[in-house]
């Protein structure tokens, strides 16, 4: 039974007309869960940025941020138009419906393989419904191998055609690296293969070279800003893994995220272990089915992974794992396109095995999104204009900034004071400052005025930690318990000084 669903394979004839129906299944589906989905701090800190900064700001809060330029490129005439945020939800949508069609029409693999990618967490809810930089892989990650595939065949390398090709793998490997740090490696050892094939062709001259050269350059000065970024931030020397006890659990969260309900109930280790066993698995198939230097893509690829996650992250959530599943797709896939042959079902199996692992968990949180609030920054704000009177005499103060932003959106115009006093609903440098030092300094605090702090739930047992102890405050009102943590707010009114 197996053998003849790996062995499913569809006539060109058809492939167009059944690639379309997946894609439009695929499209209806994704757009009712980003229809229920409410966004979170880490996803409308990107909007909040590139709509209220100016671009000396934009351009600073980037080189803090610690994300590369694309998601910012693609945002920001978006929302300097005046569109809301579901632009930018629309926006990462219909990237991953694209790759959905790109996967379905252009890819080797069978059929049934092509499904499972398709409606797995990952691209059913992971990639296309949070709206943050991962969004822009997957097609990124299909298009590359798909146009090497035609790059591949074509012998003509003075033609027109092949100097088209060439420039269009050597952007993809630009943006891919455009998308988040940890694409980096994938972007270099594509572009190393562009290189190798050039010099093959004897073609490494003329528009090529400088199509190879400028992605060179772009992908440099990507990795440049990323290393400034996380010098500047101390990352590199504060994260506290630079030893192997502390690299051990890094490792850990990096097999288990994608495959437990991270957010909900703890991981387990033996998870860890099924997925390492299974990479390993696949990496051994790729050496001896696939070719050396798609091996060395993969190595590549995970090298850096690996060297980022061990200096910069003391945790890696469930998206950022799932790229090593994209990384393992489009590299077998790259290796098909030289060889001119479809998908050996033994060697895309393992991979599809990690697709299948990471369904109960994936559509627990899918349904979890469907019945509860990711996040309830939106009740609170509809709570605050509806019962809080919006005046001058009345002050809101949201003294953590970083769990505050999806607030700040939803609060649109209403005045309130941000981490150290700004009215500003993104966090910069010159913001990140203790609320310990400027609370009793802020001028709302003269004269009489009814003062209100919201404050994270899952911290309001400890509102004498976040706050200064001398004040003594007065809930009102609890939102709802959102699915990601921090994201419950409490609002307590000031009363006095203890």
């Amino acid at each position: 039974m197996l053998k003849e669903l790996f062995n499913t394979r569809l006539e060109f004839s058809g492939k167009a007309q059944y690639s379309v129906i997946v894609t439009l299944f695929y499209a209806v589906i994704t757009a009712i869960l980003c229809a229920h989905h409410e966004m979170w701090r880490d996803e409308l800190n990107t909007w909040l940025a590139v709509r209220d900064l100016s671009l000396s700001e934009l351009l600073k809060f980037i080189s803090w941020d610690g994300h590369p330029f694309l998601h910012y490129l693609l945002c920001l005439p978006l929302a300097r138009a005046g569109f809301s945020a579901a632009a930018m939800q629309i926006l990462c949508w219909m990237f991953c419906t694209a790759a959905v069609f790109v996967l379905n029409f252009f890819s080797p693999f069978p059929a049934t393989a092509n499904l499972i990618i398709t409606f797995s967490p990952p691209m059913l809810y992971y990639f296309p419904v949070i709206a943050r930089n991962y969004s822009y892989i997957p097609l990124l990650m299909f298009a590359f191998p798909a146009v090497c595939s035609y790059l591949f065949r074509n012998k003509e390398g003075n033609s027109r055609i092949y100097r088209i090709q060439i420039l269009s793998v050597c952007i993809l490997a630009a943006l891919i690296a455009g998308t988040h740090a940890i694409m980096f490696g994938y972007a270099f050892a594509a572009l190393l293969l562009v290189y190798y094939k050039l010099y093959k062709d004897k073609t490494l001259n003329g528009a090529n070279l400088l199509s190879a050269t400028g992605s060179s350059i772009i992908i440099l000065l990507t990795a440049l800003q990323l290393l400034i970024c996380r010098l500047n931030n101390g990352v590199l020397n504060n994260n506290g893994t630079h030893s192997l006890s502390g690299f051990i659990p890094i490792l850990n969260s990096f097999f288990t995220n994608s495959f437990s309900d991270l957010i909900i109930k703890p991981v387990f280790e033996n998870t860890a272990l099924c997925c390492v066993i299974l990479c390993i698995v696949f990496f051994i198939y790729m050496l001896g089915r696939a070719g050396r230097r798609y091996l060395l893509l993969v190595f590549i690829s995970l090298f850096v992974q690996s060297v980022i996650y061990y200096s910069s992250y003391s945790i890696v959530l469930p998206a950022r794992t799932f790229t090593i599943l994209l990384i393992f797709v489009s590299a077998y896939w790259t290796a098909c396109a030289e060889k001119n042959i479809s998908a050996d079902k033994k060697t895309i199996l393992p991979v599809i095995i990690l697709f299948i692992l990471s369904v109960p968990a994936g559509y627990n949180i899918i349904l979890k999104d469907l019945k509860n609030p990711f996040s309830s920054a939106q009740e609170m704000a509809l709570f605050i204009r509806n019962n809080i009177p919006d005046n001058d005499d009345t002050v809101l103060i949201a003294p953590y900034t970083n769990y505050s932003q999806a607030l700040a959106y939803y609060l649109e115009n209403r005045k309130a004071y941000y981490d150290c006093g700004k009215k500003l609903g993104v966090m910069t440098p010159s913001e990140n400052t203790s609320f310990y030092k400027t609370a009793e300094n802020f001028d709302c605090f003269n004269g009489n005025r009814q003062i209100f702090f919201i404050l994270p739930y899952d911290k309001k047992e400890k509102m004498n930690v976040l706050i200064p102890v001398s004040m003594k405050l007065k809930p009102v009102y609890d939102t709802r318990q959102s699915i990601i943590r921090y994201e419950s707010f409490t609002i307590a009114e000031f009363i006095s000084y203890e």
